[in-house]
């Protein structure tokens, strides 16, 4: 769960970051907030995660990002993972040459877990982050 979890994170902070149109941040808050109220997740991991900093092994962000998946279209109903949706989203951020790299590094599990997920999330978040730094 974690590297989906890293994925899921790095592709929100991608799209917070990104050129959205206030319509789309506007709806991404709203994601935000309906998890962050159905998971109970404390408001400073987010506010960690987001800065950059510690990816904590932590339930309720795990329920989170799941959630925040889910509404993106990074996950379905049933709570698999759904790569074309992913791709897209982060090639129109990121390019094609780091969403390949980022794409080989990070997507070979399938289980529907949330510690699949949050690894996946995890691997995204660290290989963005590099894409970030060095563009």
């Amino acid at each position: 769960m974690r590297n989906l979890t890293a994925l899921l994170i790095v592709a929100i902070v991608c799209f917070a970051n990104a050129e959205l149109t206030e319509e789309q941040r506007e709806k991404l808050r709203e994601h935000n907030k309906e998890c962050s109220a159905e998971s109970g997740v404390n408001p400073d991991v987010i506010k960690l995660i987001k800065e950059g900093g510690e990816f904590p092994d932590d339930e309720k962000l795990k329920t989170h990002v799941v959630c925040l998946a889910k509404k993106i279209g990074f996950m379905n109903d049933a709570g698999e993972v759904q790569p074309e949706v992913i791709r897209e989203k982060i090639k129109a951020v990121l390019g094609d040459k780091a969403l390949t790299e980022i794409m080989e590094a990070c997507t070979g599990a399938t289980e529907k877990d949330a510690d699949t997920t949050f690894q996946k999330v995890q691997c995204f978040l660290q290989k963005a982050q590099k894409h970030f730094i060095t563009s």
